[in-house]
């Protein structure tokens, strides 16, 4: 589901599958490109009560627009909210990224929009990884704003929450006071920096495609990454409750570690998406396993799945695999 408000999508050169919005072959900054697709107004309202009483929170709603010529009420949000409309995050976004825009589109009633820049692409033995800058601006009062370093180019709000569950990188910012200034600080020479890493992280995954994986190494970043915890004995400090419920969850967790290991072994074993010469047998490939296990088992909640890879556990995971990794391939 695209979930495009209106068809106000923008692409650069490629259409996307959902074949909606506006395709330009001329490249253009975010400014130029929402006033192409659609800009709209967004603005907060001060809540009063019937008898006239003042209350500490505000409504955020959106001005009608040509073809939804009504007035939509997206959310309540607290007095220290601090909106960034869509027309501000444009405006900072040129200013301070310097790159044409790759994509953008604006999601629901205008509760979400979202744009990417194209960055450097890294290509290991064939297997090429594209890189993206992703900006996401919710309105909708849940949710921060955040900019991410992601492999997908982000069309639609399917891809919105998987470009989010795979990125490499992000930043999040709360809609308060400091969120301008937040947001001017994070992208500024957020290019520069991105292709310097994206050069350290050619080297280190070719490190790894170089890299032949032992069984003993592939046990050893196992017991690094997913530590199989040793059985629980009781405590004559902890009653028997305390000491059933402790050896219930410490049978819970061997039992994870060890499945999850097995997943991960299946993964690396052939089963990856992409398995080509530079993942068959070697740390790449090993190191790809984890990213998809952590990435990929999270299924029937797409929005906790996405915010678990990029801030939870599992990004956790993958910082902890990518580590061993490189200890190991030296």
């Amino acid at each position: 589901m695209h979930n495009l408000f209106d068809d106000r999508f923008y692409s650069l050169r490629e259409p996307a599958w959902h074949k909606l919005g506006l395709v330009s072959d001329v490249p253009m900054g975010a400014q130029d490109a929402l006033a192409r697709i659609g800009a709209y107004d967004l603005h907060l309202e001060t809540l009063i009560t019937s008898t006239g009483k003042v209350i500490p929170y505000k409504a955020i709603y959106r001005d009608p627009t040509p073809n939804d010529n009504v007035e939509r009420f997206f959310n309540i949000v607290g007095s220290e909210y601090v909106l960034i409309t869509p027309q501000n995050v444009c405006e900072v976004w040129d200013d301070y990224v310097h790159a044409p825009i790759e994509t953008m589109g604006i999601l629901g009633k205008g509760e979400q929009l979202f744009m990417t820049t194209h960055l450097s692409d890294i290509n290991i033995k064939g297997d090429p990884i594209k890189n993206y800058l992703l900006g996401y601006f919710p309105y909708s009062g849940f949710e921060a704003i955040n900019f991410a370093i992601t492999g997908l180019r982000v069309v639609c709000n399917n891809t919105l929450v998987a470009g989010r569950a795979i990125a490499s990188e992000t930043i999040k910012i709360i809609h308060n006071e400091t969120a301008k200034d937040r947001m001017i600080a994070s992208l500024s020479g957020i290019i520069e920096r991105a292709n310097k890493r994206v050069e350290l992280l050619t080297q280190a995954y070719s490190m790894f495609s170089e890299h032949h994986i032992t069984k003993e190494e592939q046990l050893h970043v196992h017991e690094k990454v997913y530590p199989i915890p040793a059985p629980y004995k009781a405590s004559a400090l902890l009653n028997a409750a305390d000491n059933q419920t402790r050896k219930e969850r410490n049978e819970y967790d061997i039992k994870w570690y060890g499945e999850a290991r097995n997943l991960v072994d299946g993964l690396f074993a052939g089963k990856l998406t992409g398995h080509c010469d530079a993942t068959n047998g070697t740390a790449w490939g090993l190191y790809n396993a984890y990213v998809e296990f952590s990435d990929q088992r999270y299924s029937k909640n797409d929005q906790v799945r996405a915010e678990r890879a990029i801030w939870g556990w599992d990004s956790s995971i993958k910082e902890k695999a990518y580590n061993e990794l490189v200890k190991v391939c030296r």
